[in-house]
């Protein structure tokens, strides 16, 4: 529809950003002239307190509820784990997800009420160029421990969209847990982020590591679990100077996504130029440990929230050094 015919289009600017606030930032606390404003530009660094992105949750859709995949979404590869240490690969796509802890029942449009304001990005080029930078640099999307879904998710969205999604959340699952397709996973979605090639221009990622406690449900030690949370609380904690030193001596792998080293973090920091990266550990229970695997993994989740943190935000944001 021509522009100068539509009614919606021929309003004035002030009503049409009230109306897209209504539409697609309900309740989100910013305004959509904020919102625009901020759009435009390639960093949120002029923010004195900029708010907090609403959560937009991505997963793979699970095996029970795959089907033909709506058009133009792409399909891939996962290993779905049957058991802890087992799985076995189905052909899968993502979908919104609810958020952690809501009641399954809940209608998605009830989390997302912008589901059904999304058909307007397709009515004609002038919505599309206005709103698509208004929708995705606005919220933040999380992916969990779906690293599949990263890529493409990602290519799916056209070359306006991904220039202006600011924010990503994601979560390392912890390496002794790891399959060799996992590692492959977050090794393709590492090479997505950092290419120039993918016209990306983030300005935050959040990232949750599995962080392993001895003791508790499921453990030999869980009649015991005070005095491991002691023993684990005692544990040393390295500084970033040591995550950067025994970086450049080689020690984390080189780029391996599993096994006992950090190389899954080494191919994060390619991941530059951001604003913020935000860093909190995933506190699970586990079994003591027996292998150097686990020994290595309980040890480092002492540091993730201290000098691994430190670490990640020197390689990866503006002046972190």
């Amino acid at each position: 529809m021509d522009q100068q015919q539509s009614p919606l289009l021929r309003l004035p600017t002030e009503i049409k950003l009230i109306i897209w606030d209504m539409l697609f930032l309900p309740g989100h606390g910013i305004s959509a002239a904020k919102a625009v404003s901020r759009a435009t530009t390639q960093s949120h660094e002029q923010d004195a307190n900029p708010e907090e992105p609403w959560t937009i949750h991505i997963h793979n859709l699970p095996p029970s509820e795959s089907g033909p995949p709506p058009l133009h979404r792409s399909t891939y590869l996962i290993r779905n784990h049957t058991t802890l240490f087992t799985s076995r690969t189905t052909r899968t796509t993502y979908a919104l997800a609810l958020p952690p802890n809501t009641p399954p029942s809940t209608p998605l449009t009830t989390i997302y009420p912008f589901r059904a304001a999304i058909s307007l990005l397709a009515t004609c080029k002038y919505l599309h160029a206005t709103l698509t930078p208004l929708l995705y640099s606005s919220y933040s999307f999380s992916f969990a421990t779906n690293i599949e879904a990263i890529p493409p998710f990602l290519a799916d969205r056209g070359p306006l969209a991904r220039a202006h999604i600011r924010h990503l959340a994601l979560t390392k699952r912890a390496a002794p847990y790891t399959l060799s397709a996992d590692a492959a996973a977050w090794t393709t979605a590492m090479a997505f982020l950092a290419a120039p090639s993918s016209g990306l221009r983030l300005d935050s990622i959040d990232l949750g590591v599995q962080a392993l406690i001895p003791g508790g449900s499921g453990a030999a030690t869980s009649a015991n679990a005070d005095d491991d949370d002691t023993a684990w609380a005692a544990l040393p904690v390295v500084d970033s100077g040591w995550f950067r030193a025994a970086s450049c001596m080689g020690v984390f792998g080189g780029g391996a996504g599993g096994g006992e080293g950090l190389g899954w973090a080494e191919q994060m920091h390619r991941v530059r130029g951001l604003s913020c990266v935000t860093v909190r550990g995933v506190r699970e229970r586990c079994a003591m440990p027996t292998s150097a695997q686990m020994v290595f993994w309980v040890g480092f989740s002492r540091s993730i929230e201290l000098g691994f943190r430190r670490w990640c935000w020197e390689e990866m944001v503006r002046g972190g050094a």
